[in-house]
């Protein structure tokens, strides 16, 4: 057996993480959070209990990482550069772009917000959220204020509880949602 470079340990590392945040993600989102154990998820996920802790010190760190890196996934998968002023076509497209996500990975989704819905998880990465979801709450702001609204960060604010509504609403009920009705009309009357 040939000796495995560091490049393959990152690897094989990396696959184990994902498999705990998958097999955490599920329980989390079936059980809930505060009754899943550790034990739980190393049950779920075919590790040892041991092999768990060697990648994160606790359930909260877990939950906290799954919860982060669905908001990198997210900013990933828009694809979106927020340090660009927004005008109203590049607002349209970084519309376009949530609806297309929400609509392609409904099911990883349904799982993430079921978890993050849940009030412990919520205080435990109230602060890097919002750190993440800073840039889209100003560039939104600037928007509306360059638009003259009056008050323009509880204008973004509203448009991104509305997204998140849209996306928690569709996800759940997928064949009886009027997703893109209701994405022309964010754009019509927010935009």
């Amino acid at each position: 057996m040939t000796p495995k470079t560091p490049e393959q340990f990152e690897m094989i590392r990396k696959e184990r993480k994902d498999l705990l945040m998958a097999a955490a993600l599920k329980l989390f989102a079936s059980k809930g959070f505060a009754t899943t154990s550790i034990m739980d998820i190393a049950r779920e996920a075919g590790v040892s209990k041991g092999l768990l802790y060697n990648y994160f010190e606790s359930k909260d760190e877990l939950v906290k990482e799954i919860v982060l890196e669905g908001i990198q996934k997210i900013t990933i998968d828009i694809d979106f550069d927020f340090s660009i002023k927004l005008d109203k076509q590049r607002f349209i497209q970084l519309i376009d772009k949530y609806f297309e996500l929400i609509e392609q990975s409904k099911d990883y989704w349904k799982l993430y917000m079921a978890v993050l819905a849940q009030p412990t998880v919520g205080d435990l990465v109230k602060g890097e959220l919002f750190m993440m979801l800073e840039p889209f709450f100003s560039a939104v702001s600037q928007y509306y204020a360059d638009k003259n609204e009056k008050n323009p960060l509880a204008f973004a604010f509203l448009l991104g509880a509305i997204l998140d509504g849209v996306g928690i609403d569709y996800i759940f009920a997928p064949e009886q949602y009027p997703l893109m009705e209701i994405k022309e009309i964010i754009i019509e009357k927010l935009i």
